[in-house]
């Protein structure tokens, strides 16, 4: 499922997280092959990552343990669901209306969210989506930063359960 969603980010925005750029035939220099807008945009994608990916190695089984129960399940369905009426009800002014303005300090905060997606029946884009919105991006950024956000997240994740599903001879 894992898998799916990242080729299904990655070919759906593929031209949004590609780097780098043709020169069109003649060499300009290597600083001309990169779009910088995007190389920003995966700076502040790994920056945000950091704490998810210490969290999520550190506390993998801990949460297999004791978070994965029907009375947590229906818990986190019911404050999300809870979350997104109280957030969209409540005025707010977007500051950040592109994801080439949003911040580092913002994209931490909001892939702080995204942390929470560890715990079980938490989505992994709504959660990212309440905190864009909480920290005044306008719908379109703070609905697709989440899905780029997720990229990583997913990748380590698929990759640990392969390496955990994989036969040991």
């Amino acid at each position: 499922i894992q898998l799916g969603a990242i080729l299904a980010v990655v070919v759906l925005y593929f031209k949004k997280l590609w780097p780098f750029c043709a020169d069109n035939g003649r060499d300009s220099g290597f600083s001309r092959h990169f779009r910088w807008p995007v190389v920003r945009l995966w700076c502040k994608i790994i920056v945000a990552c950091v704490p998810a990916a210490v969290l999520g190695l550190l506390l993998d089984d801990w949460l297999d343990a004791h978070l994965y129960n029907s009375i947590t399940v229906a818990l986190m369905l019911i404050i999300y669901g809870i979350a997104f009426i109280l957030i969209e009800r409540r005025p707010r002014v977007p500051t950040t209306t592109k994801l080439s303005r949003i911040t580092y300090k913002q994209s931490l905060l909001v892939f702080s969210w995204l942390v929470l997606a560890l715990i079980p029946c938490t989505s992994r884009s709504g959660s990212p989506i309440i905190g864009g919105l909480l920290f005044c991006m306008r719908r379109p950024a703070s609905s697709l930063f989440p899905f780029f956000l997720a990229l990583p997240f997913l990748s380590g994740s698929f990759f640990l359960s392969l390496v955990s599903s994989w036969p040991m001879s």
